[in-house]
């Protein structure tokens, strides 16, 4: 049942995308049922980044992203670290909450210290970048 959820919380992502908000929010909170079920572990936190991405309620965003930051600090699979984190930064750029959104660039940067990847170090300079300029920071 894990990857049938897997696959819903990647369908919510497609819809949300393609502008099919009621059909993405329908795929992520089935994908959160599985997930809930059968064990967060394997994809709960890409689910919650999903969730937190789809989410209109700002109350539920956060909370998307505090309960993934529990099952990270958990231990959990690299992907989780990466698309969770992807995710949450784009919610938090759209919610307008740069400094949460620039500490989640932080925390990408520093999760991929061991080994930095280029695809990591994109998303968090690109997080921390928009979310200065959201926050009104300009330069040259």
């Amino acid at each position: 049942m894990l990857f049938v959820a897997e696959g819903l919380a990647f369908r919510a992502g497609l819809r949300r995308l393609a502008g099919c908000d009621a059909e993405a929010r329908a795929d992520i909170e089935e994908a959160l049922a599985i997930g809930r079920q059968s064990g967060m572990t394997f994809i709960g936190p890409i689910i919650l980044g999903t969730m937190a991405r789809i989410a209109v309620d700002p109350a539920l965003r956060r909370q998307a992203i505090a309960d993934a930051e529990v099952l990270l600090a958990a231990g959990s699979v690299c992907q989780n670290h990466l698309l969770f984190r992807q995710d949450a930064i784009d919610a938090c750029l759209a919610a307008g909450e740069w400094s949460e959104a620039t500490r989640l660039a932080d925390d990408l940067v520093a999760y991929a210290n061991a080994g930095p990847m280029p695809w990591s170090d994109f998303v968090a300079a690109r997080g921390s970048a928009l979310a200065d300029v959201g926050a009104g920071a300009r330069s040259g």
